[in-house]
């Protein structure tokens, strides 16, 4: 090596980790590669709406779903699921308020939360809005290769802190949805609190 007499190289091995997408995605489409690249997502939506597409970006300097600067305050975090059968699978939930999540309005707070398992064919969410039809049950215990008691009941606990004051774990004794009371009041609040009390489940 002409030139080099008397300077010592040194061989340097770099190890190169998969980076988290750096474009917009939509917690629909997370998949599993992005919720182990990255465990904290900022919802950057600017407007209510399906919290399933929601417009998510990649936080990977956070270690807690939390940032002052935050515009909405609202993260989807990786979290890990331990089924019934033993097993664990991943996904993701949202971190909520402990007072909302344990308001009898706001569903136990699973309608916030939305606990979601990512699977290598797409996702299983373990919250609907109304009463899943027995063709979506079976279509997502297909995906999740596994029989009703092998997967519920079922625990879940996000990967990333919560801020402070926040929820994100819980169980689940089955596929969960909202019964629709039995009439509409003109009192929000008596309306959220009648949803509550009609929390269904399904296996």
């Amino acid at each position: 090596m002409h030139g080099c007499q008397g300077i010592g190289l040194f061989r340097l091995d770099l190890v190169i980790h998969p980076k988290a997408r750096t474009e917009l995605t939509t917690p629909r489409n997370l998949t599993l590669a992005d919720l182990e690249q990255c465990a904290v997502w900022e919802d950057v939506s600017r407007e209510s709406g399906d919290f399933r597409e929601a417009r998510l970006r990649a936080r990977p300097d956070l270690i807690v779903a939390a940032d002052a600067e935050s515009e909405t305050g609202v993260f989807v975090v990786a979290t890990d699921f331990s089924l019934a059968d033993g097993s664990r699978v991943a996904g993701y939930c949202s971190p909520t308020p402990v007072a909302a999540a344990t308001t009898r309005g706001w569903f136990r707070g699973l309608g916030l939360l939305q606990p979601t398992i990512a699977v290598e064919r797409g996702q299983v969410p373990l919250w609907f809005d109304e009463e899943p039809s027995r063709s979506q049950v079976r279509e997502d215990y297909g995906l999740l290769e596994r029989e009703p008691d092998e997967v519920f009941p079922l625990e879940f606990r996000a990967r990333a802190e919560p801020q402070s004051g926040e929820l994100a774990s819980g169980r689940i004794d089955g596929f969960c949805f909202a019964r629709r009371p039995p009439f509409t009041s003109p009192f929000p609040l008596l309306n959220r609190t009648v949803l509550a009390g009609r929390l269904g489940h399904v296996r």
